[in-house]
């Protein structure tokens, strides 16, 4: 049940980072036709308006079709102009071939780039194919078809392509931006209904460490290292690294007992080059904080900001050994989550992993939002549309490195589903 939990939470922030996108849309007056949760085929479908809005088979969050993303362009017309050919061969001498000049006429106006004149053609051209309907086979026709009426919708004055570049930056940032307020909300409702608390329990004592020579037991609760007190497991290594390697007194509840340990020094690890004492923290909840709504969403708001600026401060670690070790995907993340589940602290994790998502999906390459985002400002900078064969090659780049770290997170996930 903890996975399920997991993968429903990561197709739900999935779900609202797309529902970003289509809100924005409709603001700002671009054409969205469709808007489904789930993917198809569709259980259940209505129409309103310009959106077919639909529930899906397949539960992968969701999707949101926004008309001409790409800008559309003549050779999109290939399998309409092998559908006049093909009606030519077929035509008998007397009958006017009227799909041949529409297709003509429509490919002249796309690559002169008068897309304005291009988009009345388009009807013209669907016309034609469906009066010729009787030429074609039902392949011909039906690609035919198929590709002129998405080129109808991709050339609506509505189009993504058609947009002012701010109203274009509006909808591509809608769906990061969506996410981070979904995990300030989380947040914010995770610290009001309850945050559970941590004792620091130890679960193992390493043999010849500081920590067995001053008497430490597996079981024992950390309350204090020297002159700073333990109150959960995030203060244990900071109050360690404090000591320098100085001997200090280790205070620990035991039973009913509270027992001061020690001095005793920890030593300074080569590898990590931190102070250890040598033991394994288990850590066991002991009990649940509430915080007023105000004090929760001001929590949130920092706590938020905070792991921002350590995530975007991290990236350049990237390149490092270390850094590629902390790469994930969907696999680690329901992993994680389904002890999270466990734990009680499952909604906050879910807020990370939604401000995760839009982090990453801020990247500044193709397919990814920022990429759309850059292209949008090079374009303003530029005066003048980007051509789409270069839009086309950067996208390869962008998937081929999304490739390669998806690979490199999969195998490190993959290692740790061995690990105790």
């Amino acid at each position: 049940m903890s996975y399920l939990v997991g993968i429903l939470g990561l197709l739900g922030l999935v779900f609202v980072h797309e529902l970003g996108h289509f809100l924005a849309a409709k603001g700002v007056g671009a054409r969205a036709t469709k808007f489904y949760v789930g993917f198809p085929p569709a259980l259940l479908r209505y129409r309103r308006g310009d959106t077919e809005y639909g529930l899906g088979a397949v539960p992968l969050g969701g999707y949101v079709r926004i008309v001409g993303m790409a800008r559309p362009q003549a050779v999109d017309l290939y399998r309409v102009r092998d559908a006049a050919d093909e009606a030519q061969l077929r035509r008998s001498p007397d009958d006017p071939d009227d799909l041949t000049p529409a297709v003509d006429a429509l490919e002249r106006e796309l690559a002169a780039g008068r897309l304005d004149r291009a988009h009345p053609l388009a009807h013209v051209t669907l016309a034609a194919i469906e009066a010729d309907a009787a030429l074609l086979t039902d392949t011909t026709l039906r690609q035919a078809v198929k590709d002129v009426r998405r080129m109808t919708e991709d050339l609506d004055p509505r189009a993504y392509w058609a947009l002012a570049v701010w109203r274009r930056i509006v909808v591509i940032a809608a769906g990061p931006i969506a996410n981070v307020l979904a995990a300030v909300v989380i947040l914010a409702g995770f610290y009001m209904i309850g945050e559970p608390t941590f004792a620091s329990r130890i679960g193992k004592v390493s043999a010849g460490s500081p920590a067995e020579a001053a008497g430490v037991r597996p079981g024992d609760i950390i309350v204090g290292v020297g002159d700073r007190a333990v109150d959960g497991p995030a203060d244990v290594r900071p109050a360690t690294q404090a000591t320098g390697g100085a001997a200090v007194v280790v205070r620990v509840v035991r039973g009913e007992q509270t027992l001061s340990l020690g001095p005793v020094a920890p030593r300074l690890d080569a590898a990590s080059q931190r102070y250890l004492f040598g033991v394994q923290l288990d850590p066991v909840r002991d009990g649940t904080v509430r915080s007023d709504p105000i004090t929760a969403t001001g929590r949130a708001v920092a706590e938020t900001w905070l792991v921002t600026r350590g995530t975007v401060e991290g990236m350049k670690n990237i390149v490092t050994p270390q850094g590629r070790e902390q790469l994930t995907t969907p696999v680690g993340i329901v992993e994680a989550s389904s002890d999270a589940v466990g734990a009680g602290y499952y909604p906050a994790l879910l807020a990370f992993i939604s401000l995760a998502l839009a982090i990453f999906n801020l990247l500044p390459f193709l397919p990814l939002d920022g990429g759309h985002i850059v292209f949008a400002l090079i374009e303003k900078l530029r005066r003048k549309p980007v051509p789409r064969a270069v839009f086309e090659r950067v996208s390869i780049v962008g998937i081929v490195l999304m490739l390669m770290l998806f690979t490199v997170g999969l195998n490190n996930d993959i290692g740790r589903l061995g690990e105790p």
